[in-house]
């Protein structure tokens, strides 16, 4: 029975020094929640820009190693760098981590490292310059890190972390233009522009005038198409090329 009382106090304490200062008046989190916690917190601090609170979710010495990402990461060394490059990284641009799951491997009997796998996704967006993937872009990231119970406060922090960006590469978000070329996309004398269209423009299914639309004919019977050419292919009087249909009339 005391064995058993005491087993019960060792796991008690050690719970306690597992997590972090519950807020005031809350209650104490369990370790894995204060993970979680610690993790949602330096997102926050990040994306709020509230660099002077990192030490609020990285220890001093933390290493961030993102340079997987290539052009869009770097590696620092401690918390004063860390914070520099950040906020050289990030600038006037809006950013948002949103954190999804996270797999918590504990380390030592005491509880109080742990070895975390979370997956993100980052997102920058740069106001002036949209279109501009090396300003405006998204990354799927998996973040191998390591948290630990911080001595000096008794808080879970960020000591490691390595970035590694799931996707093939960096992705841009969409936004649509209005009466401007389609990047990329040019057609013939025309401007494919998103899907509305007037006059001459291409207009998914839908075109006035005499263009050539889906499957219908122009009941002329004669393999002649209703006035004009064809969208995008090019006949010979106005005939379609190859592909007469009789629609009930002798060829």
């Amino acid at each position: 029975m005391r064995s058993s009382t005491a087993a019960l106090t060792l796991l008690a304490a050690t719970l306690a020094a597992a997590a972090p200062p519950p807020a005031k008046g809350g209650p104490t989190p369990d370790p894995y929640e204060a993970i979680h916690q610690a993790s949602y917190l330096l997102a926050s601090l990040l994306d709020t820009k509230q660099y002077s609170r990192l030490g609020e979710a990285m220890t001093d010495d933390i290493v961030y190693d993102s340079r997987p990402l290539g052009a869009y990461g770097g590696l620092s060394n401690g918390l004063a760098e860390t914070t520099k490059n950040i906020a050289a990284a990030f600038g006037d641009a809006l950013n948002e981590h949103q954190v999804g799951n996270a797999l918590i491997r504990f380390n030592n009997r005491e509880g109080t490292s742990a070895n975390v796998s979370t997956y993100l996704t980052w997102t920058r967006w740069d106001a002036e310059n949209l279109h501009d993937i090396t300003k405006t872009f998204r990354i799927f990231e998996r973040c191998d890190d390591l948290f630990v119970v911080d001595p000096k406060d008794g808080r879970w922090k960020l000591k490691y972390s390595l970035v590694v960006n799931q996707g093939p590469q960096v992705e841009a978000p969409y936004f649509g233009r209005v009466g401007k070329k389609h990047d990329g996309d040019k057609h013939d004398g025309h401007e494919h522009d998103g899907d509305d269209h007037d006059g001459d423009k291409e207009d998914g299914d839908n075109d006035d005038g005499d263009k050539y639309d889906g499957e219908q004919q122009d009941g002329g019977c004669d393999g002649e198409q209703d006035g004009d050419k064809k969208d995008g292919d090019k006949h010979d009087g106005g005939k379609h090329d190859g592909d007469k249909k009789d629609g009930g009339c002798d060829e």
